[in-house]
């Protein structure tokens, strides 16, 4: 066997590397160690993280719990106020229907305005004419009444005659400025001619009443010159 010697350059390697390698040995012991107390106070701590960590949960429970419950109030709330909305938006569709319906009437009067004027003015002039033909018709009678009258009792009808007389020949004008009125040009001639016609029964109504008062006065007089005593 050869033996070969080695100096001292080799031995200072030879003991860097053993003590290099005792060195790494014990950074593994340390490093293993201290691992072991890590964990070891990891497991000593961690019912009590369990604990808060169970907290947590508990109030991340109730937190949400508020919150659906705050959430299905207000949705509640929320829906009541959509039926009311919808309830008064239908009421306002129903209210633009009744005034969308009213304007297509109005519309409709409008466009028949010319023919219901003209209906209107026909109703008017129809109602005049037969105001002015109910005269026409009752003054003539009316006169020939206050003639029969008259007649019948001179003396004690002199007085009322006379009033209706008056009257009717008031009545008389008031028909004929409404004849006029509504008779055409072409007829105004014709229908003055034949109201004078049939008026005249108050002229000889008139006449007859003017008669017998100066008659009367005629008497009057008479008696008072020719016989005062007996006045």
């Amino acid at each position: 066997m050869r033996l070969y010697t080695i100096d001292a350059e080799h031995k200072m390697i030879v003991r860097s590397v053993i003590y290099g390698r005792k060195k790494n040995k014990l950074n593994k012991k340390k490093k293993k160690k201290l691992m072991n107390w890590n964990y070891s106070k990891n497991l000593h701590s961690l019912p009590f993280e369990m604990q808060a960590l169970r907290r947590m949960s508990a109030e991340c429970d109730r937190q949400l719990e508020t919150l659906v419950s705050t959430q299905l109030v207000e949705t509640q709330q929320a829906l009541q106020l959509t039926r009311a909305a919808v309830k008064d938006l239908q009421s306002v569709l129903d209210g633009f229907e009744l005034i969308d319906k009213k304007c297509k009437e109005c519309k409709n009067l409008i466009q028949d305005f010319e023919d219901i004027l003209k209906i209107s003015r026909a109703s008017k002039n129809l109602a005049m004419t037969f105001n002015v033909m109910s005269l026409f018709r009752e003054i003539p009678e009316h006169g020939k009444r206050t003639l029969e009258m008259f007649e019948s009792d001179i003396d004690k009808n002199l007085k009322p005659a006379y009033d209706n007389v008056t009257v009717l020949v008031n009545l008389k004008k008031r028909a004929l400025e409404q004849g006029e009125k509504f008779a055409s040009s072409g007829q105004r001639n014709k229908q003055q001619h034949h109201s004078s016609g049939d008026f005249s029964i108050l002229e000889t109504v008139a006449v007859t009443i003017e008669k017998q008062i100066r008659s009367n006065i005629s008497d009057a007089l008479y008696l008072g010159v020719e016989m005062p005593n007996v006045l």
